[in-house]
């Protein structure tokens, strides 16, 4: 029996679209004691991603990403940095915003796990 080809993932890319939409990125560890740090949303990108082969039955995974500049001032997916914990009104205070990351990030049930990013994209 032959042995089946190991599955791909590709990702599709859009260009990154200025403007930060009224909200601020925060990066949080989850600890009440750490403070929530916010960097300025540049831009937007989407990304559209599936497994290659897979069925036409399996639509592709959908995203929409918040894009910030990195330590390195490198533009960079938020997500794709340690800590993050989502995006905010740039109104909000701190509190408000821990607030709200301890509502999302509590695992949901039947919710698909969010993967571990921290360090993807780091050279």
């Amino acid at each position: 029996m032959a042995d089946q080809p190991k599955p791909q993932h590709h990702e599709m890319w859009s260009a990154i679209s200025q403007g930060d939409l009224g909200l601020k990125a925060g990066f949080w560890s989850g600890e009440e004691s750490d403070s929530l740090a916010f960097k300025p949303i540049v831009g937007w990108v989407s990304v559209v991603g599936r497994d290659v082969p897979s069925s036409p039955e399996v639509p592709p995974k959908n995203g929409f990403y918040p894009v910030v500049l990195a330590d390195h001032m490198y533009p960079t997916g938020a997500p794709m940095l340690p800590k993050y914990c989502g995006v905010f009104l740039k109104s909000m205070s701190e509190s408000e915003a821990k607030t709200a990351a301890l509502a999302w990030l509590k695992p949901k049930a039947g919710a698909e796990p969010q993967p571990n990013v921290t360090g993807i994209g780091h050279a």
